[in-house]
């Protein structure tokens, strides 16, 4: 089955590097909304593991992922950040 797609759509490229939101007008036809600041999403989580001590020398993406399902979703009050930006830029650094 082939999905068809209307424009215009949005669309979130996320990558190695950096990631964007996109308004897609048509094929070839693209404005950017919005994308990283600093840090690409996998960065993010390498320095998070790092942080915390438990990336024992392997991508921390994999070890947060395995934490995060046995942990406590309320243990940590965190903030919104960005939330007074105009703009649809976002952070992974915070």
């Amino acid at each position: 089955c082939r999905l068809q797609v209307g424009f215009p759509f949005l669309s979130l490229l996320v990558s190695g590097g950096h990631c964007q939101i996109l308004l897609c007008h048509g094929v070839g036809n693209y404005t950017m909304l919005g994308g990283t600041l600093d840090d690409a999403l996998g960065e993010a989580y390498d320095k998070a593991a790092r942080m915390l001590g438990v990336s024992k020398g392997v991508a921390g993406g994999a070890v947060m992922e395995q934490l995060a399902k046995t942990g406590n979703p309320d243990a940590v009050p965190l903030p919104v950040p960005m939330q007074k930006r105009k703009d649809c830029d976002f952070s992974y650094a915070g």
